[in-house]
C-alpha cells in the first residue's frame, strides 16, 4: 500500500495596526484582514487557489517549475524565526497559541 505525501503547512497570524496579517512558511503566502477569522478563511483560500496553480503548471508539462513552486518558496527568514519563537514560548506556557498554525494537506502532485 503506498501512501499519500502530505505537505506540513505552518503559519503565523499577527496584528499590525488596524488589521490582522497571516504568513503560510512553506509557501510564501501573505494575507491581510480584519479578523484573525477572516485572515484564516483568506489563508485558507489562498493556499487552495495556490495549489491549483502549481497542479495546471504540473499538467502543462513543467514538473520541475511545479515542484521548485512547492517545495521552495518560503517565507521570509524574520517570518520563520517569529513562528519559532511563538512555538517555543507555547511550549513552556503549555497553551495553544492562537497565533501559530500547522496543518497537513495532501500534496497535489506526485513527482518522481
Amino acid at each position: 500500500m503506498t501512501t499519500t505525501p502530505h505537505l506540513k503547512l505552518r503559519g503565523l497570524i499577527e496584528r499590525e495596526g488596524n488589521v490582522y496579517v497571516a504568513h503560510c512558511l512553506e509557501l510564501g503566502i501573505a494575507v491581510q484582514g480584519d479578523s484573525v477569522e477572516d485572515v484564516k478563511q483568506r489563508m485558507d483560500a489562498a493556499i487552495g487557489d495556490y495549489i491549483a496553480r502549481v497542479v495546471e503548471i504540473f499538467q502543462e508539462g513543467d514538473k520541475q517549475g511545479a515542484k521548485d513552486l512547492l517545495l521552495h518558496r518560503k517565507a521570509p527568514l524574520s517570518v520563520r524565526a517569529k513562528y519559532h519563537w511563538l512555538r517555543l514560548k507555547a511550549l513552556f506556557r503549555k497553551r495553544s497559541q492562537r497565533a501559530v498554525w500547522e496543518e497537513d494537506r495532501p500534496s497535489p502532485l506526485a513527482f518522481s
